[in-house]
């Protein structure tokens, strides 16, 4: 085996960049301009959302000076050489429960009762646990000593005022939403939310929750697509099932006119029941990318028809989502004014060597294994119906199309699937 390079973790989480973009992704995203109009939204409606302004603390965070512990706030000189034997007596002078102040002020051989989350009273420098206490009346015993600034969280030590706690650009999940209010908003600036619409076709296919019967299968494009859309932060529409007939399909792109992107999945080959191309170009699309050189999905449509982007991908489900991912997916973080786009990227080792046909990009469905400090890729076969097999995949791997080998010990780049796959897989 090869010398296996080492990668820090921070490495193998990098946001897509420009140089792992492919030509075709060029081309789609070159169609968006700019970023879709703001809204002010409530926090907890924000969630998933593209933020579309720099968030600046307006104070500091803490506001205040606070214990961190239930016990007495004390100075610490006053409890030098306390111990079990030799305990300190201090007099106990008033009461903090969390969200009240007295204003008094502790002088030397006093302390006062504070709650956890209280502000620090005007001449205390420590908190001692109450654990280390016995009370007596208005007066407790400290059997140990503490150090200055024991159990206090200091104002400002989270965060300074006006110090910059989420740029615009990102994603606002959990940790956000508790940041966007711990700056006490209400309201968010976000992108507006994109409707997406969804349409599947095909005379096969029947919607979950119907008789099937000979010949048929059930639509997993639509409601998988669907399930990706809603990862992105956008909203799917979705359109239902349309037949192999001109009538059928230019009804549903009438019907879609009004959303901001379009994702029709089969139909796209060159058979003779694929008719979606030739309904799009009589619809007036402007075609932008036809049959990129990428396996899986080698059939794959785009192109604008007025304001609207219509994406027509392969009928496989596997090829329809990973062509999602690697195209649709970076389109519509963009047009959210996300900072970074698409999936993210890195850089792995192969594990077992592979022989492959040149003449395609591929992306090759891999399982990531860490072999002591660097992150390894063993590549998974492929089958012709491999939507279940999916579970096992946590990584593409980018193989370029004059490779003909790849050996055991090969660096090559990765692009990470982690949630965007294993909630569509794994549920």
């Amino acid at each position: 085996m090869r010398n296996l390079k080492y990668h820090q973790p921070k490495e193998l989480v990098e946001e897509a960049s420009e140089g792992a973009i492919s030509n075709a992704l060029k081309k789609c995203l070159s169609e968006i301009q700019q970023p879709l109009p703001v809204e002010h939204v409530f926090v907890l409606d924000a969630f998933g959302r593209i933020l579309r302004e720099d968030l600046r603390s307006p104070y500091p965070i803490p506001p205040y000076s606070r214990s961190v512990m239930d016990g007495y706030a004390v100075r610490h000189n006053d409890l030098v050489g306390a111990s079990e034997k030799n305990s300190v007596t201090l007099k106990v002078v008033g009461e903090l429960p969390a969200g009240t102040s007295n204003g008094k002020k502790i002088c030397p051989g006093e302390a006062i009762r504070i709650m956890t989350g209280a502000p620090l009273p005007e001449g205390a420098d420590a908190v001692v646990m109450a654990e280390d206490t016995e009370r007596a009346g208005n007066f407790v015993m400290v059997c140990r000593p503490v150090k200055r600034n024991k159990n206090i969280s200091f104002m400002g030590e989270d965060v300074k005022q006006g110090h910059l706690i989420l740029p615009r650009g990102v994603r606002i999940g959990p940790m956000e939403l508790g940041l966007i209010s711990a700056c006490g908003k209400d309201r968010v600036p976000v992108s507006r939310r994109p409707k997406i619409g969804i349409l599947s076709t095909g005379d096969e296919l029947i919607a979950p929750g119907n008789a099937r019967e000979d010949a048929q299968i059930y639509d997993v494009n639509g409601y998988a697509l669907s399930g990706l859309v809603m990862q992105t932060g956008a909203e799917p529409v979705f359109l239902g099932i349309a037949r192999d007939k001109y009538e059928d399909l230019l009804q549903a792109l009438n019907r879609a006119g009004d959303l901001d992107v379009l994702l029709i999945s089969g139909g796209i080959s060159v058979g003779d029941y694929d008719i979606v191309q030739d309904v799009l170009l009589k619809a007036g699309i402007r075609k932008i990318l036809w049959r990129d050189k990428i396996n899986p999905g080698k059939s794959i449509l785009v192109g604008r028809r007025f304001k609207q982007l219509i994406f027509s991908l392969p009928g496989n489900p596997v090829s329809s989502m990973l062509n999602f991912l690697l195209l649709v997916r970076p389109v519509l973080d963009k047009m959210m004014g996300r900072k970074t786009l698409g999936l993210k990227t890195g850089k792995a080792v192969i594990l077992e060597g592979q022989r492959l046909r040149p003449g395609r990009k591929k992306f090759l469905h891999g399982r990531l294994e860490w072999i002591g400090p660097c992150l390894g890729v063993r590549i998974l076969p492929r089958r012709q119906s491999e939507f279940h097999a999916m579970a096992a995949v946590d990584a593409l791997v980018e193989v370029s199309e004059d490779i003909e080998l790849l050996e055991k010990g090969d660096e090559v780049n990765i692009y990470h699937l982690g949630e965007a796959i294993k909630a569509t897989f794994r549920g």
